[in-house]
Protein backbone atom coordinates (compact mmCIF):
# COMPACT_ATOMS: atom_id res chain seq x y z
CA UNK A 1 0.00 0.00 0.00
CA UNK A 2 2.84 2.37 0.84
CA UNK A 3 4.49 1.64 -2.52
CA UNK A 4 1.20 2.26 -4.33
CA UNK A 5 0.74 5.53 -2.46
CA UNK A 6 4.24 6.72 -3.38
CA UNK A 7 3.57 5.94 -7.03
CA UNK A 8 0.16 7.63 -6.94
CA UNK A 9 1.26 10.80 -5.13
CA UNK A 10 3.26 12.44 -7.95
CA UNK A 11 0.49 11.84 -10.48
CA UNK A 12 -2.13 13.40 -8.18
CA UNK A 13 -0.25 16.32 -6.69
CA UNK A 14 1.47 17.50 -9.86
CA UNK A 15 -1.85 18.18 -11.59
CA UNK A 16 -3.97 19.11 -8.59
CA UNK A 17 -1.45 21.57 -7.18
CA UNK A 18 -1.61 23.57 -10.40
CA UNK A 19 -5.42 23.45 -10.35
CA UNK A 20 -5.54 24.63 -6.73
CA UNK A 21 -3.13 27.49 -7.40
CA UNK A 22 -5.25 28.60 -10.37
CA UNK A 23 -8.44 28.35 -8.32
CA UNK A 24 -6.92 30.37 -5.47
CA UNK A 25 -5.91 33.10 -7.90
CA UNK A 26 -9.41 33.10 -9.43
CA UNK A 27 -10.84 33.68 -5.96
CA UNK A 28 -8.38 36.33 -4.78
CA UNK A 29 -8.40 38.51 -7.89
CA UNK A 30 -12.22 39.08 -8.10
CA UNK A 31 -12.22 39.61 -4.31
CA UNK A 32 -9.63 42.34 -4.73
CA UNK A 33 -11.66 44.03 -7.49
CA UNK A 34 -14.87 43.89 -5.41
CA UNK A 35 -12.95 45.19 -2.39
CA UNK A 36 -11.88 48.25 -4.37
CA UNK A 37 -15.48 48.77 -5.55
CA UNK A 38 -16.69 48.39 -1.93
CA UNK A 39 -14.25 51.08 -0.80
CA UNK A 40 -15.56 53.37 -3.55
CA UNK A 41 -19.17 52.88 -2.37
CA UNK A 42 -18.13 53.29 1.22
CA UNK A 43 -16.28 56.56 0.51
CA UNK A 44 -19.12 58.11 -1.49
CA UNK A 45 -21.67 60.29 0.21
CA UNK A 46 -24.59 59.18 -2.01
CA UNK A 47 -27.42 57.86 0.19
CA UNK A 48 -31.21 57.96 0.04
CA UNK A 49 -31.59 57.16 3.74
CA UNK A 50 -28.87 59.32 5.22
CA UNK A 51 -27.12 56.19 6.41
CA UNK A 52 -24.31 54.06 4.96
CA UNK A 53 -21.21 52.01 5.55
CA UNK A 54 -19.05 55.11 5.83
CA UNK A 55 -21.15 56.59 8.62
CA UNK A 56 -21.22 53.28 10.47
CA UNK A 57 -17.46 52.91 10.31
CA UNK A 58 -16.84 56.54 11.25
CA UNK A 59 -18.83 55.97 14.41
CA UNK A 60 -16.38 53.15 15.19
CA UNK A 61 -13.26 55.30 14.57
CA UNK A 62 -12.62 54.95 10.80
CA UNK A 63 -10.44 58.06 10.66
CA UNK A 64 -7.96 56.53 13.13
CA UNK A 65 -7.67 53.16 11.33
CA UNK A 66 -4.63 52.44 9.12
CA UNK A 67 -5.29 52.01 5.39
CA UNK A 68 -4.09 48.40 5.51
CA UNK A 69 -6.81 47.51 8.01
CA UNK A 70 -9.50 49.25 5.95
CA UNK A 71 -8.39 47.29 2.86
CA UNK A 72 -8.28 44.01 4.83
CA UNK A 73 -11.79 44.71 6.16
CA UNK A 74 -13.13 45.28 2.65
CA UNK A 75 -11.31 42.20 1.34
CA UNK A 76 -12.77 40.08 4.14
CA UNK A 77 -16.29 41.37 3.39
CA UNK A 78 -15.82 40.55 -0.29
CA UNK A 79 -14.60 36.99 0.43
CA UNK A 80 -17.30 36.28 3.01
CA UNK A 81 -20.11 37.56 0.79
CA UNK A 82 -18.90 35.69 -2.30
CA UNK A 83 -18.13 32.31 -0.71
CA UNK A 84 -20.80 31.96 2.00
CA UNK A 85 -23.31 34.74 1.33
CA UNK A 86 -22.78 36.09 4.83
CA UNK A 87 -22.27 39.85 5.22
CA UNK A 88 -20.20 41.35 8.01
CA UNK A 89 -21.75 44.77 7.29
CA UNK A 90 -25.40 45.14 6.43
CA UNK A 91 -26.30 47.63 3.67
CA UNK A 92 -27.83 50.86 4.98
CA UNK A 93 -29.17 52.45 1.77
CA UNK A 94 -30.57 51.46 -1.61
CA UNK A 95 -27.26 51.71 -3.49
CA UNK A 96 -25.49 49.50 -0.98
CA UNK A 97 -28.36 46.97 -1.18
CA UNK A 98 -28.09 46.88 -4.98
CA UNK A 99 -24.30 46.50 -4.87
CA UNK A 100 -24.50 43.70 -2.27
CA UNK A 101 -27.22 41.86 -4.25
CA UNK A 102 -25.22 41.93 -7.47
CA UNK A 103 -22.16 40.71 -5.59
CA UNK A 104 -24.13 37.83 -4.02
CA UNK A 105 -25.47 36.71 -7.41
CA UNK A 106 -22.00 36.90 -8.95
CA UNK A 107 -20.51 35.00 -5.99
CA UNK A 108 -23.13 32.24 -6.26
CA UNK A 109 -22.51 31.70 -9.99
CA UNK A 110 -18.72 32.00 -9.67
CA UNK A 111 -18.37 29.65 -6.69
CA UNK A 112 -20.72 27.06 -8.20
CA UNK A 113 -18.70 27.01 -11.41
CA UNK A 114 -15.40 26.86 -9.54
CA UNK A 115 -16.51 24.01 -7.28
CA UNK A 116 -17.83 22.07 -10.29
CA UNK A 117 -14.55 22.52 -12.14
CA UNK A 118 -12.51 21.42 -9.13
CA UNK A 119 -14.74 18.37 -8.56
CA UNK A 120 -14.42 17.38 -12.22
CA UNK A 121 -10.63 17.76 -11.98
CA UNK A 122 -10.47 15.57 -8.87
CA UNK A 123 -12.65 12.90 -10.49
CA UNK A 124 -10.54 13.00 -13.67
CA UNK A 125 -7.33 12.52 -11.69
CA UNK A 126 -8.93 9.74 -9.67
CA UNK A 127 -10.05 7.88 -12.80
CA UNK A 128 -6.64 8.25 -14.42
CA UNK A 129 -4.98 7.03 -11.27
CA UNK A 130 -7.30 4.02 -10.99
CA UNK A 131 -6.50 3.04 -14.57
CA UNK A 132 -2.75 3.37 -14.00
CA UNK A 133 -2.92 1.48 -10.71
CA UNK A 134 -4.84 -1.32 -12.39
CA UNK A 135 -2.10 -1.68 -14.99
CA UNK A 136 0.64 -1.57 -12.35
CA UNK A 137 -1.21 -4.15 -10.25
CA UNK A 138 -1.38 -6.47 -13.27
CA UNK A 139 2.35 -5.91 -13.85
CA UNK A 140 3.22 -6.76 -10.25
CA UNK A 141 1.05 -9.89 -10.45
CA UNK A 142 2.87 -10.95 -13.62
CA UNK A 143 6.31 -10.38 -12.06
CA UNK A 144 5.28 -12.32 -8.94
CA UNK A 145 3.85 -15.28 -10.87
CA UNK A 146 6.98 -15.59 -13.00
CA UNK A 147 9.29 -15.16 -9.99
CA UNK A 148 11.22 -12.27 -11.50
CA UNK A 149 14.27 -11.15 -9.49
CA UNK A 150 13.30 -8.47 -6.95
CA UNK A 151 15.87 -5.89 -8.07
CA UNK A 152 14.88 -6.29 -11.71
CA UNK A 153 11.19 -6.17 -10.79
CA UNK A 154 11.60 -2.86 -8.94
CA UNK A 155 13.50 -1.36 -11.88
CA UNK A 156 10.77 -2.51 -14.28
CA UNK A 157 8.00 -1.05 -12.12
CA UNK A 158 9.78 2.29 -11.70
CA UNK A 159 10.38 2.67 -15.44
CA UNK A 160 6.81 1.70 -16.34
CA UNK A 161 5.41 4.06 -13.70
CA UNK A 162 7.59 6.96 -14.89
CA UNK A 163 6.64 6.44 -18.52
CA UNK A 164 2.93 6.14 -17.74
CA UNK A 165 2.96 9.53 -16.01
CA UNK A 166 4.13 11.30 -19.18
CA UNK A 167 1.51 13.10 -21.25
CA UNK A 168 1.17 11.65 -24.75
CA UNK A 169 1.63 14.26 -27.46
CA UNK A 170 -0.95 14.35 -30.23
CA UNK A 171 -0.21 13.65 -33.87
CA UNK A 172 -2.03 15.30 -36.76
CA UNK A 173 -4.08 12.15 -37.42
CA UNK A 174 -5.35 12.13 -33.82
CA UNK A 175 -7.19 15.45 -34.27
CA UNK A 176 -10.15 14.52 -36.51
CA UNK A 177 -11.51 18.07 -36.83
CA UNK A 178 -8.42 19.09 -38.80
CA UNK A 179 -9.87 17.14 -41.72
CA UNK A 180 -12.50 19.89 -41.99
CA UNK A 181 -9.88 22.40 -43.08
CA UNK A 182 -9.58 23.40 -46.71
CA UNK A 183 -6.60 22.08 -48.67
CA UNK A 184 -4.93 25.50 -48.77
CA UNK A 185 -5.37 26.13 -45.03
CA UNK A 186 -4.19 22.58 -44.24
CA UNK A 187 -1.06 23.13 -46.35
CA UNK A 188 -0.43 26.42 -44.54
CA UNK A 189 -0.79 24.64 -41.19
CA UNK A 190 1.70 21.96 -42.25
CA UNK A 191 4.18 24.62 -43.35
CA UNK A 192 3.75 26.65 -40.14
CA UNK A 193 4.42 23.59 -37.95
CA UNK A 194 7.18 21.91 -39.97
CA UNK A 195 9.10 24.58 -41.91
CA UNK A 196 11.44 25.71 -39.12
CA UNK A 197 12.66 22.14 -38.56
CA UNK A 198 13.41 21.66 -42.26
CA UNK A 199 15.20 25.02 -42.38
CA UNK A 200 17.46 23.75 -39.58
CA UNK A 201 19.00 21.27 -42.03
CA UNK A 202 22.00 22.83 -43.80
CA UNK A 203 21.40 21.44 -47.30
CA UNK A 204 17.62 21.96 -47.24
CA UNK A 205 18.20 25.50 -45.98
CA UNK A 206 20.65 26.21 -48.81
CA UNK A 207 18.19 24.81 -51.37
CA UNK A 208 15.28 26.77 -49.88
CA UNK A 209 17.27 29.99 -50.26
CA UNK A 210 17.54 29.20 -53.98
CA UNK A 211 13.96 27.94 -54.36
CA UNK A 212 11.58 29.59 -51.88
CA UNK A 213 8.71 27.17 -52.60
CA UNK A 214 10.72 23.99 -52.02
CA UNK A 215 10.08 23.63 -48.27
CA UNK A 216 6.37 24.41 -48.65
CA UNK A 217 6.02 21.64 -51.26
CA UNK A 218 8.04 19.23 -49.10
CA UNK A 219 5.79 19.94 -46.11
CA UNK A 220 2.72 19.15 -48.23
CA UNK A 221 4.01 16.09 -50.09
CA UNK A 222 6.78 14.45 -48.04
CA UNK A 223 6.46 15.40 -44.36
CA UNK A 224 4.24 13.64 -41.82
CA UNK A 225 3.93 14.15 -38.09
CA UNK A 226 3.95 11.18 -35.71
CA UNK A 227 3.55 10.87 -31.94
CA UNK A 228 5.42 8.07 -30.15
CA UNK A 229 4.51 6.72 -26.72
CA UNK A 230 7.21 5.73 -24.19
CA UNK A 231 8.58 2.29 -25.00
CA UNK A 232 7.41 2.43 -28.60
CA UNK A 233 10.04 1.72 -31.27
CA UNK A 234 10.40 4.02 -34.26
CA UNK A 235 12.62 1.60 -36.18
CA UNK A 236 14.85 -1.41 -35.61
CA UNK A 237 18.28 -2.35 -36.92
CA UNK A 238 18.74 -3.75 -40.44
CA UNK A 239 15.64 -2.08 -41.86
CA UNK A 240 15.56 -0.31 -45.22
CA UNK A 241 15.19 3.35 -44.26
CA UNK A 242 12.39 5.06 -46.14
CA UNK A 243 12.33 8.18 -43.97
CA UNK A 244 14.51 10.83 -42.41
CA UNK A 245 13.31 11.63 -38.89
CA UNK A 246 13.46 14.97 -37.07
CA UNK A 247 12.84 15.02 -33.31
CA UNK A 248 10.54 17.94 -32.44
CA UNK A 249 9.50 16.93 -28.92
CA UNK A 250 10.30 14.48 -26.13
CA UNK A 251 13.29 12.21 -25.64
CA UNK A 252 14.30 8.99 -27.37
CA UNK A 253 17.06 6.40 -27.00
CA UNK A 254 19.19 5.22 -29.90
CA UNK A 255 20.83 1.82 -29.45
CA UNK A 256 23.65 1.12 -31.90
CA UNK A 257 24.09 -2.52 -32.82
CA UNK A 258 27.30 -4.32 -33.72
CA UNK A 259 26.63 -6.15 -36.99
CA UNK A 260 27.28 -9.88 -36.96
CA UNK A 261 27.70 -10.27 -33.20
CA UNK A 262 25.13 -12.23 -31.26
CA UNK A 263 24.18 -11.65 -27.64
CA UNK A 264 22.76 -14.24 -25.24
CA UNK A 265 19.33 -12.82 -25.99
CA UNK A 266 19.73 -13.24 -29.77
CA UNK A 267 20.26 -10.56 -32.43
CA UNK A 268 23.02 -8.02 -32.47
CA UNK A 269 24.95 -6.84 -29.46
CA UNK A 270 24.41 -3.27 -28.23
CA UNK A 271 27.49 -1.09 -28.55
CA UNK A 272 26.33 2.30 -27.29
CA UNK A 273 23.10 3.99 -26.22
CA UNK A 274 22.68 7.65 -27.14
CA UNK A 275 19.99 10.01 -25.85
CA UNK A 276 18.24 11.69 -28.75
CA UNK A 277 16.68 15.06 -27.99
CA UNK A 278 14.84 17.81 -29.85
CA UNK A 279 16.45 19.01 -33.08
CA UNK A 280 18.31 15.82 -34.00
CA UNK A 281 18.18 14.48 -37.55
CA UNK A 282 18.02 10.69 -37.76
CA UNK A 283 18.63 8.50 -40.84
CA UNK A 284 19.49 11.63 -42.81
CA UNK A 285 21.62 9.55 -45.19
CA UNK A 286 18.41 7.97 -46.50
CA UNK A 287 17.82 11.18 -48.48
CA UNK A 288 21.11 10.83 -50.35
CA UNK A 289 21.67 7.08 -50.74
CA UNK A 290 20.10 3.68 -50.09
CA UNK A 291 20.40 3.35 -46.34
CA UNK A 292 19.89 0.42 -43.97
CA UNK A 293 19.40 1.27 -40.30
CA UNK A 294 22.28 0.34 -38.00
CA UNK A 295 20.47 0.55 -34.68
CA UNK A 296 17.17 0.84 -32.86
CA UNK A 297 15.32 4.03 -31.93
CA UNK A 298 12.89 3.91 -28.99
CA UNK A 299 10.98 6.62 -27.14
CA UNK A 300 11.70 7.05 -23.42
CA UNK A 301 9.12 9.83 -23.00
CA UNK A 302 6.08 10.98 -25.01
CA UNK A 303 7.75 12.21 -28.19
CA UNK A 304 7.00 13.81 -31.54
CA UNK A 305 8.87 13.31 -34.78
CA UNK A 306 8.64 14.57 -38.33
CA UNK A 307 9.08 11.94 -41.01
CA UNK A 308 10.45 13.10 -44.35
CA UNK A 309 9.55 10.37 -46.84
CA UNK A 310 12.34 9.61 -49.28
CA UNK A 311 9.82 8.87 -52.04
CA UNK A 312 7.99 12.16 -51.47
CA UNK A 313 11.30 14.03 -51.35
CA UNK A 314 12.31 12.60 -54.72
CA UNK A 315 8.91 13.24 -56.29
CA UNK A 316 9.02 16.91 -55.28
CA UNK A 317 12.51 17.31 -56.75
CA UNK A 318 11.39 15.58 -59.96
CA UNK A 319 8.92 18.37 -60.79
CA UNK A 320 10.11 20.94 -63.38
CA UNK A 321 9.74 23.89 -60.98
CA UNK A 322 12.46 22.43 -58.71
CA UNK A 323 14.87 21.39 -61.44
CA UNK A 324 17.63 23.75 -60.29
CA UNK A 325 17.78 22.52 -56.70
CA UNK A 326 17.39 18.91 -57.88
CA UNK A 327 20.73 19.25 -59.61
CA UNK A 328 22.29 20.62 -56.42
CA UNK A 329 20.87 17.72 -54.38
CA UNK A 330 22.13 15.16 -56.91
CA UNK A 331 25.57 16.78 -56.90
CA UNK A 332 25.72 16.75 -53.08
CA UNK A 333 24.56 13.11 -52.87
CA UNK A 334 27.22 12.03 -55.38
CA UNK A 335 30.03 13.84 -53.59
CA UNK A 336 28.86 12.58 -50.18
CA UNK A 337 28.99 8.97 -51.39
CA UNK A 338 32.46 9.57 -52.82
CA UNK A 339 33.63 11.09 -49.52
CA UNK A 340 32.28 8.14 -47.51
CA UNK A 341 33.97 5.64 -49.85
CA UNK A 342 37.26 7.53 -49.75
CA UNK A 343 37.45 8.36 -46.05
CA UNK A 344 35.77 5.28 -44.52
CA UNK A 345 34.59 7.32 -41.50
CA UNK A 346 35.18 5.83 -38.07
CA UNK A 347 31.74 6.93 -36.85
CA UNK A 348 28.84 6.01 -39.09
CA UNK A 349 25.44 5.52 -37.45
CA UNK A 350 21.85 6.52 -38.05
CA UNK A 351 22.53 9.66 -35.99
CA UNK A 352 25.66 10.97 -37.66
CA UNK A 353 28.43 10.24 -40.13
CA UNK A 354 31.91 11.52 -39.38
CA UNK A 355 32.36 13.38 -42.68
CA UNK A 356 32.99 17.12 -42.95
CA UNK A 357 29.87 18.34 -44.77
CA UNK A 358 31.35 21.67 -45.82
CA UNK A 359 34.20 19.77 -47.47
CA UNK A 360 31.63 17.70 -49.36
CA UNK A 361 29.92 20.86 -50.61
CA UNK A 362 33.31 22.35 -51.49
CA UNK A 363 33.96 19.37 -53.78
CA UNK A 364 30.73 19.96 -55.71
CA UNK A 365 30.74 21.57 -59.14
CA UNK A 366 31.30 25.31 -59.45
CA UNK A 367 27.80 25.71 -60.94
CA UNK A 368 26.13 24.10 -57.90
CA UNK A 369 28.19 26.05 -55.39
CA UNK A 370 27.62 29.33 -57.21
CA UNK A 371 23.87 28.64 -57.29
CA UNK A 372 23.58 28.15 -53.52
CA UNK A 373 25.96 31.06 -52.87
CA UNK A 374 24.04 33.61 -54.95
CA UNK A 375 21.27 34.23 -52.37
CA UNK A 376 23.98 34.74 -49.74
CA UNK A 377 25.57 37.45 -51.87
CA UNK A 378 22.16 39.13 -51.96
CA UNK A 379 21.98 39.03 -48.16
CA UNK A 380 25.45 40.59 -47.89
CA UNK A 381 24.47 43.33 -50.32
CA UNK A 382 21.51 44.27 -48.11
CA UNK A 383 23.54 44.29 -44.89
CA UNK A 384 26.82 45.88 -46.04
CA UNK A 385 27.29 49.62 -46.13
CA UNK A 386 27.17 51.82 -49.21
CA UNK A 387 30.82 52.85 -49.10
CA UNK A 388 33.18 51.95 -51.93
CA UNK A 389 35.22 49.56 -49.76
CA UNK A 390 32.21 47.38 -49.00
CA UNK A 391 31.17 47.20 -52.65
CA UNK A 392 34.71 46.34 -53.69
CA UNK A 393 34.75 43.51 -51.16
CA UNK A 394 31.46 42.16 -52.48
CA UNK A 395 32.70 42.33 -56.08
CA UNK A 396 35.88 40.45 -55.16
CA UNK A 397 33.88 37.90 -53.19
CA UNK A 398 31.51 37.35 -56.11
CA UNK A 399 34.46 36.75 -58.42
CA UNK A 400 35.87 34.21 -55.97
CA UNK A 401 32.49 32.43 -55.76
CA UNK A 402 31.96 32.28 -59.52
CA UNK A 403 35.57 31.13 -59.91
CA UNK A 404 34.94 28.16 -57.62
CA UNK A 405 37.46 29.26 -54.98
CA UNK A 406 34.87 29.36 -52.18
CA UNK A 407 31.17 29.06 -51.49
CA UNK A 408 28.80 30.79 -49.09
CA UNK A 409 26.19 29.30 -46.80
CA UNK A 410 23.79 30.41 -44.11
CA UNK A 411 24.47 29.26 -40.57
CA UNK A 412 21.11 27.75 -39.44
CA UNK A 413 21.63 28.51 -35.76
CA UNK A 414 22.23 32.26 -36.08
CA UNK A 415 21.29 33.24 -39.64
CA UNK A 416 24.81 34.51 -40.40
CA UNK A 417 26.46 34.18 -43.80
CA UNK A 418 29.66 32.14 -43.69
CA UNK A 419 32.38 31.78 -46.30
CA UNK A 420 33.78 28.26 -46.81
CA UNK A 421 37.22 27.78 -48.32
CA UNK A 422 38.89 24.43 -48.94
CA UNK A 423 42.66 24.59 -49.14
CA UNK A 424 44.97 21.66 -49.91
CA UNK A 425 48.42 21.94 -48.32
CA UNK A 426 51.47 19.79 -48.98
CA UNK A 427 53.84 18.83 -46.17
CA UNK A 428 57.02 17.41 -47.71
CA UNK A 429 59.68 15.94 -45.43
CA UNK A 430 63.08 14.56 -46.30
CA UNK A 431 64.49 11.49 -44.56
CA UNK A 432 66.62 13.80 -42.42
CA UNK A 433 63.48 15.56 -41.10
CA UNK A 434 63.83 18.80 -43.11
CA UNK A 435 60.43 20.15 -44.30
CA UNK A 436 59.59 22.21 -47.37
CA UNK A 437 58.11 25.59 -46.43
CA UNK A 438 57.10 28.57 -48.55
CA UNK A 439 58.83 31.60 -47.05
CA UNK A 440 57.68 34.34 -49.45
CA UNK A 441 55.55 35.15 -52.49
CA UNK A 442 56.46 37.49 -55.33
CA UNK A 443 53.69 39.33 -57.16
CA UNK A 444 53.86 42.37 -59.44
CA UNK A 445 57.50 42.93 -58.58
CA UNK A 446 56.94 42.92 -54.81
CA UNK A 447 57.93 40.23 -52.34
CA UNK A 448 55.76 39.37 -49.35
CA UNK A 449 56.79 37.06 -46.50
CA UNK A 450 54.38 34.14 -45.99
CA UNK A 451 56.12 31.34 -44.05
CA UNK A 452 53.55 28.60 -44.70
CA UNK A 453 53.21 25.18 -46.28
CA UNK A 454 52.83 25.20 -50.06
CA UNK A 455 49.15 24.91 -50.89
CA UNK A 456 46.29 25.96 -53.14
CA UNK A 457 42.52 26.04 -53.31
CA UNK A 458 40.91 23.16 -55.17
CA UNK A 459 39.86 23.96 -58.71
CA UNK A 460 36.67 22.88 -60.41
CA UNK A 461 36.74 19.21 -61.39
CA UNK A 462 39.92 18.45 -59.47
CA UNK A 463 40.23 15.49 -57.15
CA UNK A 464 42.42 15.67 -54.07
CA UNK A 465 45.21 13.81 -55.88
CA UNK A 466 45.01 16.22 -58.84
CA UNK A 467 45.39 19.21 -56.53
CA UNK A 468 48.32 17.63 -54.66
CA UNK A 469 50.14 16.85 -57.92
CA UNK A 470 49.64 20.42 -59.14
CA UNK A 471 50.99 21.86 -55.87
CA UNK A 472 53.96 19.49 -55.94
CA UNK A 473 54.73 20.40 -59.54
CA UNK A 474 54.64 24.12 -58.71
CA UNK A 475 56.78 23.73 -55.57
CA UNK A 476 59.31 21.15 -56.87
CA UNK A 477 58.90 20.75 -60.64
CA UNK A 478 61.66 18.15 -60.99
CA UNK A 479 61.16 16.25 -57.73
CA UNK A 480 60.93 12.49 -57.89
CA UNK A 481 60.44 9.62 -55.48
CA UNK A 482 57.76 11.46 -53.46
CA UNK A 483 55.79 9.01 -51.29
CA UNK A 484 52.37 9.96 -49.89
CA UNK A 485 52.29 8.80 -46.28
CA UNK A 486 49.07 10.11 -44.72
CA UNK A 487 46.26 12.66 -44.96
CA UNK A 488 45.19 14.99 -42.16
CA UNK A 489 42.26 17.39 -41.98
CA UNK A 490 42.40 20.68 -40.09
CA UNK A 491 39.55 23.17 -39.67
CA UNK A 492 40.05 26.79 -38.67
CA UNK A 493 37.43 29.52 -38.34
CA UNK A 494 37.82 33.26 -38.05
CA UNK A 495 37.00 36.63 -39.53
CA UNK A 496 38.37 37.20 -43.02
CA UNK A 497 40.27 40.48 -43.23
CA UNK A 498 39.84 40.63 -47.00
CA UNK A 499 36.03 40.22 -47.03
CA UNK A 500 34.93 41.08 -43.51
CA UNK A 501 32.82 37.94 -42.99
CA UNK A 502 33.21 34.80 -40.91
CA UNK A 503 35.28 32.24 -42.84
CA UNK A 504 35.82 28.56 -42.30
CA UNK A 505 39.08 27.14 -43.68
CA UNK A 506 39.19 23.41 -44.37
CA UNK A 507 42.80 22.30 -44.84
Amino acid sequence: LLEEGMQVAPAIFNGLTISLVKSTFLILWPSHVVCCAWYGFMSSSVSDTGLGWKLTLEEQGLEDWPNAFVYALGFYWSLASMLSGASTMEPRNSWECLFSSVHLIFGFIFCSSLISALAAKFIEHQMQNQEQQGKLKTLRKFLHQHRVDGTLGIAIQHQVSARMRGEKRLAYEEVPVLSLLSASLRAELHYNIHADYLHGHDILLACSEVDETLVAHLCAAAVTHIAVAPGEQVFQANMCAGFMYIVIGGTLEYDVMRPGSVSVFGGSTSVKIDEVTVGRYICELALWLEWTTLGMLEATAPSELLRVAVGGFMSVLATPRHQAVAQVVADFATKLCEAIDAEQPAVMTDLRVDVERDAVVASMSVASRALISRPMLGRLERTHGNNSTSWKRLEDLELEVTGGKCHLRLEPSCGRVMRIVQVVCLRLRRPDGAMLVEVAQQRNGTTRATLKLPGSKKRDGETLDDTLQRIQHQALPNAGGVHRAAQEDHIEQGMSEAYGIETKYIR
